[in-house]
C-alpha cells in the first residue's frame, strides 16, 4: 500500500508588530545662519500677510484695528465697567460707540 502524500508543514505564525518598510534616509541639508534667518523671515512674513488678510477694517477715526494692540502685537480688549471696547485709542470719538455691553 502506498502512503498518502503529506502536505508540507505550515510556516509558524509571526508574532508581534509587522516590520516597518525601510525608507531611504533623507539627505542632510546644512543651512548657513544667513539662510536659516532668511527662511524664518519668509515664514514669518507669509504668516503675517495671512493674519493681516483675516483682520477687519481699521477704525476711520483712530486707525486702530478692533482688538489689536500694535505695541505688543496681541489681541486686546479694554473694559470700562461692564462694557468691552476693542482696540480704540483713548482719544478716539468712536470708542464709546464701539463699546458693547457684556
Amino acid at each position: 500500500m502506498s502512503d498518502p502524500i503529506q502536505a508540507p508543514p505550515a510556516a509558524p505564525k509571526r508574532r508581534g508588530r509587522p516590520p516597518k518598510p525601510q525608507t531611504a534616509p533623507q539627505p542632510t541639508v546644512v543651512l548657513t545662519p544667513e539662510e536659516k534667518r532668511r527662511l524664518e523671515w519668509e515664514d514669518f512674513s507669509r504668516r503675517d500677510v495671512e493674519w493681516q488678510s483675516q483682520q477687519g477694517e481699521p477704525c476711520p477715526h483712530c486707525g486702530q484695528y478692533p482688538g489689536y494692540n500694535p505695541v505688543t502685537g496681541i489681541q486686546v480688549r479694554s473694559w470700562t465697567g461692564r462694557k468691552v471696547t476693542d482696540g480704540h485709542r483713548d482719544s478716539c470719538p468712536m470708542k464709546d460707540k464701539a463699546a458693547r455691553k457684556v
